[in-house]
């Protein structure tokens, strides 16, 4: 997981995420519902921007990018990007649900990533 972008408006993340899908048919992840935390405060909802489809019968490593607008107008994200000057890191997590959907099929999978930041490593 790295972000790309963190400012007053808002984070871009990129995750790499592993997965594996026994099926034999290709899984759509849709309906996304995506908690972003730095230093253990909410920041913002997340959101994908692109879809991600799983292939058949295959493990392997998605890059999925991601952004969240950032809750009550940025200030906790000023905050914490002070905190993280003085710490020289942030500690991120990503954490909620997404719905796996095959045909007229459809699970919800939790899960979730932390990620340490490293000040001048965004």
């Amino acid at each position: 997981m790295r972000t790309t972008r963190l400012d007053k408006e808002g984070i871009a993340l990129r995750l790499d995420v592993r997965v594996a899908n026994p099926n034999r048919y290709r899984l759509k992840v849709r309906d996304p519902d995506v908690d972003l935390f730095l230093d253990g405060v909410f920041v913002g909802k997340g959101h994908l921007d692109s879809m991600l489809v799983l292939q058949p019968r295959v493990t392997r490593t998605y890059s999925v990018p991601m952004h969240a607008e950032l809750d009550q107008g940025g200030l906790p994200a000023a905050l914490l990007g002070l905190s993280g000057l003085l710490k020289g890191y942030a500690d991120l997590r990503v954490q909620g649900t997404v719905v796996g959907q095959a045909g007229l099929l459809r699970r919800r999978f939790p899960f979730e990533l932390e990620q340490r930041l490293d000040q001048g490593h965004h």
